[in-house]
């Protein structure tokens, strides 16, 4: 055993150090070296776009980005250092004007700061970004492996700042009046970005970039920030998160799959690349130590501590390179056999870090050409993440196109295709419901919206047999010890196997007397309370991404799936045995 992870670390560790150096051949030196994409910035207010920063485009900024004050990046999405455009960008701008660059993460507005699995995830991420010298421990398949790593923000001398404190807003001067004669320094600020105004403000930002995220909460706080600064600060949103920016992909509202794909593969040419490295800052600027211990005081009167966190999955982007090169090594030749097979280890089990923005995607996809055994297994991976993460649902949003599953399902609705928002409660609504389109745009080749939405009504008041409680399910506590496992498996691990959230989906719809409404709402719940996904409940109740089947009680149109489906799958009885009822205590959920 202790051989096996000795060659664990000693691979890792070269692999790790190929991937750097990759870095510097493929994309130069720095940022400075590199011809960014005009196509993936953003302007949201101030003044003119920096495109690729010439001289012409800068006359007119120089004024205001050339004076002392830093380049601010308010990190919210994207939670990484190196592979993130966002960051290269503040650092491209921060050495063309000779000026500081400073990170700041807003906690106030995290939607991680909900419960302890949670929590722990995001702050060993921003521990590492923070600190100079990190001991972090990796849990690989086989043991557990330590590594010490030098860099990040402190050896980079980039400041970061993890804001949380409340206060009175500092308002911006001369800003735009209102139509009814207040100015927009007068108008009520969310408290949750109290403490990125301050910041801003304390600091002297002259230059502000954001990533994207295409959460209605995330783009109503970047409103409310861009009334708050004076008119000559310049504030540019990046989209770290897709291959292709959501807002390039297509100039018009597309009709399906087919017709977005080829847009998608001729554009990918030229964006899909390497990353420049984040070098060390040439302008120092001393900045004292994040308070840890406050912002754990803090944390520990907000979470709910009863959801804790996974000893396996460590936050943080080693943590996801980690778990990156075990897949690559041990399981993704197994993939395209066993993915569909909860009782086998075959997944990437890299969501974790792609949801909270520490790891992605082409770096993925460039691990998979890095060696030529694994070129032959890479392919259906890379096709499925990208694909089905960035294809399925273009549509067309104010000025931009959606193009990305996680990203557009967010986007696409005024209110959920099924149910009116007030069924919802707030937060979940939020994550759910667009901000401003008011059309409901096909979202697969074979799938008509209105099926889903018309035929669950229509059966929404067929008799569930049997019915069970949202109290029975969320404690696994129902006749199907299947379903039961699944649930154990989502509260003590964060995730359901891909091919059992189905059946754990569609399970709560035909068992909730509620009707679909219910059912997708304790769906969702569940989901974000445990894990970090939503997208599959909405594909298991709602239909989305799939065609229409033969009508059914309770289902109609929608997908079937039972236990003895299940059971020609894999080994029902093998996995049930994997996640067993807790012995002598009450299961907790």
């Amino acid at each position: 055993m202790s051989s096996t992870v000795q060659n664990n670390k000693d691979g890792f560790a070269k692999w790790m150090d190929q991937i750097d150096k990759n870095r510097v051949i493929d994309c130069g030196k720095s940022i400075a070296e590199y011809p960014f994409a005009s196509c993936r910035i953003r302007k949201i207010c101030g003044l003119n776009f920096f495109k690729e920063l010439s001289n012409d485009e800068l006359k007119g900024v120089t004024k205001s980005a050339g004076t002392k004050g830093p380049v601010v990046y308010w990190m919210n999405r994207d939670q990484r250092v190196q592979d993130n455009w966002a960051l290269l960008f503040a650092q491209r701008i921060a050495m063309k004007f000779s000026v500081p660059l400073d990170i700041c993460f807003n906690l106030l507005s995290s939607p991680a700061i909900q419960t302890r699995r949670h929590a722990n995830f995001l702050l060993e991420g921003l521990t590492e970004i923070e600190q100079a010298s990190l001991l972090l421990i990796i849990h690989s398949i086989c043991d557990s492996l330590s590594f010490n790593y030098i860099e990040e923000c402190k050896d980079l001398n980039i400041g970061f700042h993890v804001l949380f404190e409340t206060g009175a807003a500092k308002p911006k001067t001369g800003g735009k009046r209102k139509a009814d004669g207040e100015t927009a320094a007068n108008s009520v600020v969310n408290k949750k970005l109290t403490p990125l105004i301050n910041f801003l403000s304390q600091v002297g930002a002259r230059v502000i970039i954001t990533d994207f995220s295409p959460l209605r909460d995330d783009l109503h706080l970047l409103d409310i920030i861009k009334d708050q600064l004076p008119e000559d600060i310049p504030f540019y949103q990046i989209d770290a998160h897709n291959v292709i920016p959501v807002w390039f992909a297509s100039d018009k509202m597309e009709y399906a799959a087919r017709t977005i794909r080829p847009k998608l593969h001729e554009k990918a040419k030229a964006l899909f690349t390497n990353f420049p490295p984040v070098v060390t800052h040439p302008c120092v600027k001393q900045t004292g130590p994040v308070n840890w211990s406050k912002i754990k005081e803090f944390l520990n009167s907000r979470v709910i501590e009863t959801v804790e966190a996974v000893d396996k999955y460590k936050g943080g982007s080693k943590a996801g390179f980690f778990q990156l090169y075990t897949f690559l090594h041990n399981r993704l030749s197994s993939y395209g056999k066993d993915r569909n097979d909860p009782t086998k280890d075959a997944l990437s089990n890299l969501s974790p870090w792609f949801h909270f923005g520490k790891s992605d995607l082409p770096v993925l996809f460039l691990s998979f050409g890095s060696e030529r055994s694994l070129r032959m297994f890479g392919t259906e991976h890379c096709i499925r993440l990208w694909f089905r993460r960035e294809i399925p649902i273009p549509c067309l949003l104010t000025a931009f196109t959606i193009a990305r599953t996680s990203s557009g399902c967010c986007l696409l609705f005024s209110r959920p295709p099924l149910l009116p928002s007030s069924l919802l409660p707030p937060h979940l609504c939020n994550m759910l419901v667009g901000k401003i389109l008011r059309i409901f745009i096909p979202l697969h080749i074979r799938f008509n919206p209105a099926i889903g939405s018309e035929t669950l009504r229509k059966h929404s008041n067929d008799i569930r047999q049997p019915a069970y409680s949202e109290e029975k399910m969320e404690s696994a506590s129902t006749g199907d010890e299947l379903w039961n496992a699944a649930q154990r498996q989502l509260v003590y691990e964060g995730k359901i196997h891909g091919f059992l959230r189905m059946y754990w989906a569609k399970k709560i719809l035909e068992w909730h007397a509620g009707g679909p409404e219910k059912a997708l709402q304790l769906g969702i719940h569940l989901l974000h309370t445990y894990s970090s996904f939503l997208l599959g409940v909405m594909w298991s109740i709602c239909g989305i991404h799939d065609q229409g089947w033969v009508e059914r009680p309770v289902f109609g149109k929608i997908r079937f799936m039972n236990f003895a489906g299940c059971k020609r799958k894999f080994d029902v009885t093998a996995f049930i045995k994997k996640y067993p009822p807790p012995v002598n205590k009450h299961f907790k959920a």
